[in-house]
């Protein structure tokens, strides 16, 4: 269901500042998104479908790469390089590259997705920051003031997709255990519960939002990255500790 601020969130998108859009950078945008076909995708057909609808409505310069003139949003990279196509900024950073993500949690990063088109990019469209445009750094604090509260939300995608990271290698070699993946799934599905809570409820002041919802995506990244996704973690004693805590805490919420 389409609300008043998803609208107004559309509203604000289209033309920065009331300028003319260059008629290279429509042209570039629309060559970009054509690249991305459903049989490049690994989400099913109705998901690539509503989220090409999402990249559409962008305007043309957060489409475009940088090499050609744009500043493309964080998020149109992400599912590009889930696509499978890379940019000359791509090839030397692993993390925006070929994304085969472990078949369990297929559905799962659809789900991430379909979210973040839906209601995340919604509630910051109507804060007048629709597009994340940010730097890839591995050094980026996800809890410094000027980070974008959206960082550890899509680095959560990444960790659980990315080619070049040690979980999709472990996946593909067979050494991430079904408890680890449901851990995964829980811990990742509640931060997404809490996410949406937060847009829909009713909140005087903005500031405090945006440091809660910072606060939920860092510590579900601290706790994916850190603990359960990492190289090092074997232990299956701490896993049912975790679901046990994760499925109690869900069945509060």
């Amino acid at each position: 269901m389409i609300t008043e601020r998803d609208a107004q969130a559309k509203q604000l998108l289209g033309h920065p500042n009331g300028t003319a859009l260059r008629p290279n950078l429509v042209a570039k945008a629309k060559i970009e998104l054509s690249k991305l076909t459903e049989t490049s995708s690994t989400i099913s057909p109705p998901a690539h479908r509503e989220l090409m609808m999402h990249f559409a409505s962008l305007p043309p310069e957060n489409i475009v790469s940088v090499e050609e003139g744009g500043q493309p949003d964080s998020f149109f990279l992400h599912y590009k390089a889930l696509c499978g196509l890379r940019t000359k900024r791509t090839e030397n950073q692993p993390l925006l590259q070929k994304m085969p993500a472990p078949l369990p949690l297929l559905q799962l990063i659809e789900d991430l997705l379909l979210v973040y088109a839906r209601a995340i990019f919604a509630y910051f469209a109507w804060q007048g920051r629709p597009c994340f445009i940010h730097v890839w750094d591995r050094d980026d604090s996800a809890r410094g003031r000027n980070v974008d509260p959206r960082l550890c939300y899509l680095r959560i995608i990444h960790r659980l997709s990315a080619i070049g990271g040690t979980f999709t290698a472990r996946w593909s070699a067979g050494l991430i255990r079904k408890e680890q993946v449901e851990t995964i799934e829980l811990s990742v599905r509640s931060m997404m519960v809490q996410m949406e809570a937060l847009i829909e409820i009713g909140f005087g002041n903005e500031e405090v939002r945006m440091m809660e919802f910072t606060r939920i995506g860092y510590r579900s990244w601290r706790l994916i990255d850190g603990l359960v996704a990492h190289e090092s973690f074997r232990s299956e004693r701490l896993e049912k500790l975790l679901m046990g805590y994760l499925m109690s805490s869900g069945r509060k919420a």
